[in-house]
């Protein structure tokens, strides 16, 4: 996953709560005419929307669509413009480079994608303002005592979505060390003081999104969609009462997610975009034996390790 995402081959945490007194962004004024008409005539569009008021006024969007390599791209929204655009290896696949520029404002606009027999496709896009400005969050430090959750372990508070019946894995099994348990957000946010009272500050869960694959799905490291809460972990809506929940009682949320990889089943999977967009990807699609990595992830940073043991580490899977 080479160019989506700037594929960051670490962690990516993001601070989604702070024990900073809230502040707030004052709405500007909304781009969209009362006579706007939305489309949604593409496959995919990731991400779904984005933000104004971002210092890095840099922002690239994944096109999923059919054919869509042989349509030119315009928009007309001010504040956008369109900087460079990619064809992917895969006829399917767009990569648009846009610049949001500070005098963008929030609204909806719409993307074209015109073909040479005359044909038009349209999505709608929308640039949303920002619930809080950047300087109200506070990350977590030295200072912080942090509680490590795997959610699928630690409390199942909602039995109803222990099993959902068009995911891959449908079985629960307390008894097996790699089957689902059933723990779930609301199990944490039932235990929220049970964290407090014990003192820390700060807690970690495993990534909650999507992980639809065959087995071994409750860890969170494969995801398959990387904009979907795991509907057996719960819904968008719990994890947002999660941060405000923790924030009210004084313990910081940390957001895990992996960019740098997803699971077998992720959708792109099907359909790769580029011809390097994973390792081993001629393997891969030809179906032979794949090498996993040797998973030492110190080699990344030691100065002394091996050419060998870095290459097994970053080109494995």
């Amino acid at each position: 996953m080479k160019y989506l995402l700037g594929c960051i081959s670490m962690i990516l945490i993001t601070f989604c709560s702070s024990c900073k007194k809230e502040g707030s962004i004052k709405p500007t004024n909304t781009m969209t005419s009362e006579f706007f008409t939305e489309y949604n005539e593409v496959e995919r569009i990731e991400p779904e929307n984005w933000w104004v008021g971002f210092k890095d006024q840099s922002l690239q969007l994944l096109v999923k669509e059919t054919g869509i390599y042989q349509a030119s791209v315009s928009l007309s929204y001010e504040g956008v413009t369109i900087v460079n655009v990619t064809k992917g290896t895969s006829p399917n696949y767009l990569f648009i480079d846009l610049k949001i520029s500070e005098i963008a404002k929030l609204g909806k606009f719409n993307i074209v994608f015109s073909f040479d027999n005359g044909e038009k496709k349209t999505q709608t896009y929308e640039l949303k303002s920002r619930v809080k400005p950047a300087e109200d969050y506070i990350g977590f430090n030295s200072s912080d005592a942090i509680y490590l959750i795997t959610p699928d372990r630690f409390s199942n508070g909602d039995e109803s979505n222990d099993i959902i019946h068009y995911l891959k894995e449908t079985t629960l099994n307390r008894e097996d060390d790699y089957a689902r348990h059933g723990g779930d957000l609301r199990g944490i946010i039932n235990h929220l003081d049970y964290i407090h009272d014990m003192g820390f500050t700060a807690i970690w869960p495993c990534p909650v999104l999507i992980n639809d694959m065959p087995r071994s799905s409750y860890h969170g490291y494969a995801m398959t969609d990387f904009y979907q809460v795991d509907p057996r972990f719960g819904t968008l809506q719990e994890y947002k009462e999660l941060a405000d929940k923790a924030r009210s009682s004084g313990i910081k949320l940390i957001m895990d997610q992996v960019v740098n990889h997803c699971g077998s089943e992720h959708w792109w999977m099907k359909d790769l975009p580029f011809s390097d967009w994973v390792n081993q990807q001629k393997s891969f699609e030809d179906h032979e034996n794949l090498k996993n990595s040797n998973h030492r992830r110190t080699s990344n940073q030691d100065t002394y390790a091996s050419e060998k043991d870095k290459h097994d580490m970053s080109e494995g899977w």
